[in-house]
């Protein structure tokens, strides 16, 4: 029974997600980004995260980040296209150690896929302690667990979704301003001709 209650709190919690996703893809890509961020790591308990976009020419991530660490994380995941559950950042191989100390103590990443390709990647950091009352930082590893990734890999094709809406809306708002800008040009160069 409390299995089944969590799971419809975590089907709620998706629709809930997907409701601002919609409304933030209204607004503009920034929003739509900062979305994701808060709503996916309240959805893990994770006390913050991160969205790398891949760029579809270089394969590069682009995103907020300023461990080198993390993005190389997150490099991995775009690269395989499989999840990575990072349980613990100072003892796990994948981590690169060899630049300094890791700034997050667990981690998980999950990619973000469209026409099966990975387009972004959704990353999580330092999981919260689930049955703490309130967030107080006491640097207790605390790892993500299958559950976690289960909940973020069911939003994950919604949200790959709204990413590529928000991309092909970006493009027809800069296509419309070129448009106008060149119909304005058309009519001063009208205006400026001879008349014979």
């Amino acid at each position: 029974h409390a299995r089944g209650m969590k799971q419809k709190k975590q089907a709620m919690a998706s629709v809930e997600l997907l409701n601002k996703l919609a409304m933030a893809l209204l607004e503009d890509g920034d929003r739509l980004t900062e979305v994701l961020e808060e709503e996916a790591c309240m959805m893990v308990g994770a006390t913050r995260g991160s969205i790398f976009l891949v760029d579809p020419d270089s394969q590069r991530l682009s995103g907020k980040v300023d461990d080198f660490q993390l993005l190389d994380l997150a490099a991995q995941t775009a690269s395989s296209g499989m999840p990575l559950n990072v349980r613990c950042m100072l003892t796990d191989a994948r981590v690169n150690r060899h630049s300094s100390t890791p700034s997050a103590r667990s981690c998980l990443c999950i990619p973000i896929f469209y026409n099966k390709s990975v387009i972004a990647v959704l990353q999580f950091l330092d999981k919260m302690n689930p049955n703490a009352a309130i967030y107080i930082d006491t640097m207790e590893i605390i790892p993500f667990s299958k559950a976690d990734e289960e909940v973020i890999e069911m939003i994950s094709g919604h949200v790959g979704l709204a990413l590529q809406a928000s991309k092909l809306h970006m493009f027809a708002r800069t296509q419309s301003l070129k448009s106008e800008s060149m119909i304005k040009l058309s009519k001063q160069l009208c205006n400026q001709m001879p008349e014979f």
